[in-house]
């Protein structure tokens, strides 16, 4: 939820700089992050005891932590260059 909202937050900044929207590395890698949370949490949903699932599970959500370092370091860099 807060993902989702502080994104809101950052397409209204944008719209009020003229720049354009959804385009920047750093919206790509938000758009990555929604989509590597909704399958981890089907996966959550739907894994039950099956080791395959929970090893998929894992990863996917170790691989969401680096994307969203990624999405931070980004959006450092955008903060600080407007």
């Amino acid at each position: 939820l807060f993902f989702f909202l502080g994104g809101q937050g950052g397409l209204v900044f944008m719209l009020i700089q003229d720049k354009p929207l959804l385009e920047s590395p750093h919206a790509i890698t938000a758009f990555a992050g929604l989509g590597l949370l909704a399958a981890n949490g089907v996966l959550g949903k739907t894994m039950k005891s099956d080791e395959t699932k929970r090893t998929l599970h894992a990863l996917l959500g170790s691989s969401l932590m680096a994307v969203f370092g990624v999405h931070a370091a980004l959006g450092l860099n955008l903060g600080l260059s407007l």
